[in-house]
């Protein structure tokens, strides 16, 4: 029987920037954009062929999608890709309806960080911080910003389409307007958000949930001593061993511990957001309270950390991603 072709398709965003990881021999790119699911360049399995599509940052562009089962879109942030998500859009809406088609660009585009605090406000058990959209030229317009949407100190500035903690400020009550001077604060957006203070005991606790179909997977569990949990969180975990037992603990115990009771959230998220697959970072406290701190279809999950503590345990959940991914693929070919 012959394999099904699944078409991968990433776009440069608007500033045209791409990171080469590998030239081939035959001169061909492997590149990593910003706002990308990353899924093709990670996925393992061989019971469909795959390609790829990367859309380039002019408005203009001949597109021919050929012979093709399967669409997965890639571009994930609708901040710094509004030129390929609008050939995105000509893409979903041209191709034949027996064309499957995984992450749709409309609903990419609602996972902004202001309208997933807007989405999902009523859903019992979660908590998204109040999020807005401006565009500060000065530090004044960020006080101004705060006292006209009530925000009460402190607050997260970040630049949009930024991730990974890039550029993100804790701006706290007195007015310090040195906070700013890494910031370019020229006319481009921002998201200004209220921060809600999820630590216990001066630690601070973070979950990456990965939902393929609505269903909840856990890609990993970090602590820090400080607000920002990112990768490097696991500097302190190696330091704090206990830690790092804690992590195995919530990574062995999530499916019949945390995934049961969270999984009606988990369930009315998605049926708001609509995207096949996403990610969602957030604090999940004793009662299984949700704080969301961030949820996309940018996160890493198929990448398999190397070198560090717990690499067993994490690429035990990254393979049951990429199952869980596969499978979804290959029942929508199928079907």
């Amino acid at each position: 029987m012959n394999r099904k072709n699944v078409l991968f398709i990433d776009g440069l965003p608007d500033d045209q920037t791409a990171k080469i990881l590998r030239v081939g021999e035959d001169g061909s790119l492997t590149t990593a954009t910003p706002g990308s699911s990353n899924i093709y360049t990670n996925l393992n399995t061989d019971s469909f062929n795959r390609y790829y599509l990367l859309l380039d940052a002019n408005r203009q562009q001949k597109i021919n999608v050929g012979n093709i089962h399967a669409v997965f879109n890639q571009i994930s942030d609708t901040d710094n890709h509004s030129i390929t998500l609008s050939k995105m859009k000509n893409i979903y809406r041209q191709l034949h309806p027996e064309v499957e088609f995984f992450n749709p660009p409309h609903c990419v585009e609602r996972t902004t960080r202001d309208n997933i605090f807007k989405l999902l406000q009523d859903i019992e058990k979660v908590q998204v911080p109040k999020t807005v959209r401006f565009t500060p030229r000065s530090p004044r317009d960020v006080y101004d910003k705060m006292a006209q949407e009530r925000f009460g100190a402190p607050v997260i500035l970040r630049p949009a389409g930024q991730h990974g903690g890039i550029g993100a400020t804790l701006i706290r009550e007195q007015r310090d307007e040195s906070l700013f001077y890494p910031l370019a604060l020229d006319g481009r957006d921002y998201y200004l958000t209220q921060y809600i203070d999820y630590g216990r005991q001066g630690i601070y606790h973070k979950t990456r949930l990965i939902v393929v179909e609505g269903e909840a997977y856990i890609r990993h569990a970090l602590f820090n001593d400080s607000w920002m949990v990112h990768a490097s969180s696991r500097s302190f975990m190696a330091r704090n061993s206990h830690y790092l037992k804690k992590e195995q603990k919530i990574l062995e115990s999530f499916d019949q511990e945390y995934k049961p009771r969270l999984q009606k959230q988990i369930g009315q998220i998605y049926e708001r957001i609509g995207l096949d697959y996403f990610g969602i970072d957030c604090h999940i406290d004793e009662k299984f309270n949700m704080l969301i701190f961030e949820l996309n279809a940018s996160m890493n999950a198929l990448v398999k950390p190397a070198g560090i503590p717990n690499e067993p345990h994490l690429n035990r959940k990254t393979d049951e991603i990429n199952r869980v991914i596969v499978g979804m693929i290959e029942k929508r070919l199928n079907r």
